[in-house]
């Protein structure tokens, strides 16, 4: 327990709660864990949020897309950004939901689904030009994207900007081995690539390897596959 710092056991309920759904997921995160867990459901027949799930060549873009941005922060030369989302690892997983992450969709749905937006003005109140900053990083990220790329985002809007704060100069991006140093604010970090495009074939032939046998995916979809990206 001391070195947990914790003065009674846990149950897994306090420790995960759901911070965000999107139109195909649900997003949770754990205490004293710089990383979130986005849940997919993919190839059933179940509605999920009052929709059908994502197909599995549908799901399979996403999880490319985001491997993709996730390397554009380890390029030297050329093209190269920090403000994408970073990401650590991805599971599938079968089977009914975990009762706990059932209870954190309960609460989240009590406490409604936009208090966590409050934070996020708090900003604007510290850095001068945090507006434009913020503007910069976003304009600076999908460039870079889009040369390297040639992403297409397709839903970037307010709730796929996130703004996690920053305590020195906000991240630089370089642009056709031009580095752009946007002014102080807030980091930004652009997510979810449900929709987005992108051109993968140099890509998925030479820098990722998303599965073993996709095709397996297909093959053995059900209503109670799940797809975890962390």
């Amino acid at each position: 327990m001391k070195l947990a710092h914790q003065q009674t056991p846990m149950s897994f309920y306090h420790g995960v709660k759901k911070i965000g759904e999107g139109a195909y997921s649900d997003v949770f995160a754990f205490n004293k864990e710089d990383s979130v867990i986005k849940l997919i459901p993919f190839g059933g027949t179940f509605i999920f949020h009052n929709r059908k799930q994502l197909r599995v060549h549908q799901m399979l873009t996403e999880v490319i897309a985001t491997q993709a941005v996730s390397q554009l922060n380890r390029r030297s030369v050329g093209n190269c950004t920090q403000n994408f989302v970073q990401l650590k690892g991805i599971s599938v997983l079968t089977g009914s939901m975990p009762s706990f992450l059932l209870a954190a969709c309960r609460v989240f749905e009590r406490n409604g689904k936009c208090r966590g937006y409050k934070i996020g003005k708090l900003f604007f109140i510290y850095f001068k030009f945090g507006r434009l900053s913020v503007f910069a990083q976003t304009v600076l990220a999908m460039a870079v994207a889009e040369r390297q790329l040639c992403l297409e985002h397709r839903d970037l809007h307010m709730d796929n900007v996130l703004i996690p704060g920053c305590d020195t100069d906000a991240p630089s991006s370089t642009l056709d081995g031009t580095v752009h140093q946007p002014c102080a604010g807030p980091s930004v970090s652009i997510i979810d690539f449900t929709f987005s495009r992108l051109n993968m074939s140099e890509f998925v032939t030479s820098r990722a390897v998303v599965f073993s046998n996709p095709w397996t995916l297909i093959k053995h979809s059900s209503s109670s596959r799940h797809f975890f990206l962390d």
